[in-house]
């Protein structure tokens, strides 16, 4: 403790050393899983029974999840500038823990996120893929001219003459 009260001294360099360790690390893998260098392990990552089911999945998540990596780690890594620029332990703490607190909820619900949208992407390729899905709602088939398309046989004008 410093003599204002506030955490100083080695608890400083120490709390300001594992943070930003960890913030290093997030921003590390949110830059490798845009890069598809993040390879399925068992240490890092999202580590789900979807995501370790096949490189198809790892990867499908991690590209989406990328950005919530890097996000999380920029705001854990912004969470040691309340140590340093405010008095007393309460308000260092304070601000540690909600910055801290913001990046881990940013993680959690980006990755639930991340994953259940890799996982309806990968059920619609697969859907594709095997045949089984027409357009979507709105979207014109090319197999199938639209109604007044030329070509097809009708006025084209919509208008009965």
């Amino acid at each position: 403790m410093a003599e204002d009260g506030s955490i100083g001294g080695l608890s400083l360099a120490w709390l300001a050393f594992v943070i930003g360790a960890s913030a290093i690390a997030m921003v590390a893998c949110g830059v490798m899983s845009a890069r598809r260098t993040l390879h399925p392990n068992v240490l890092v990552g999202i580590r789900t029974s979807f995501t370790l089911d096949g490189d198809r999945n790892w990867y499908a998540v991690h590209d989406r999840a990328a950005p919530v990596f890097t996000g999380s780690g920029l705001l854990y890594a912004l969470s040691i500038v309340p140590l340093f620029l405010l008095d007393g332990v309460g308000p260092q703490a304070t601000g540690l823990l909600i910055l801290i607190g913001v990046g881990t909820v940013v993680l959690c619900v980006g990755t639930i996120r991340a994953q259940r949208a890799a996982k309806a992407a990968l059920a619609e390729e697969d859907a594709r893929e095997a045949g089984g899905w027409g357009p979507e709602e709105g979207a014109s088939d090319p197999g199938f001219p639209e109604e007044g398309a030329p070509g097809d046989g009708s006025s084209g004008g919509g208008a009965d003459r």
